[in-house]
């Protein structure tokens, strides 16, 4: 899990860079269909579930913090 979360990162951020290339491309050379092909369609649905996935992890690891940080306020409120 821990490479993971180590992975998850870099690899949305090569996504979204390809993604990127390929929109900017495609307004060059609209003949290539670099958005409109089929290995295009695939790598914007493992995209966009690698950014569900690190959406997710994120929000789940603030939430932990966030708990972990009131735990000692709660501790000196109770005494």
């Amino acid at each position: 899990m821990k490479k993971l979360r180590g992975i998850l990162p870099h690899l949305v951020i090569i996504l979204a860079g390809i993604f990127l290339v390929f929109l900017i491309l495609d307004q060059y050379n609209p003949t290539m269909e670099f958005v409109g092909n089929p290995i295009s369609s695939i790598l914007l649905a493992l995209f966009c579930l690698l950014s569900i996935v690190a959406g997710i992890l994120l929000a789940r690891d603030n939430r932990q913090r966030a708990r972990e940080e009131q735990k000692p306020q709660d501790q000196h409120q109770g005494r």
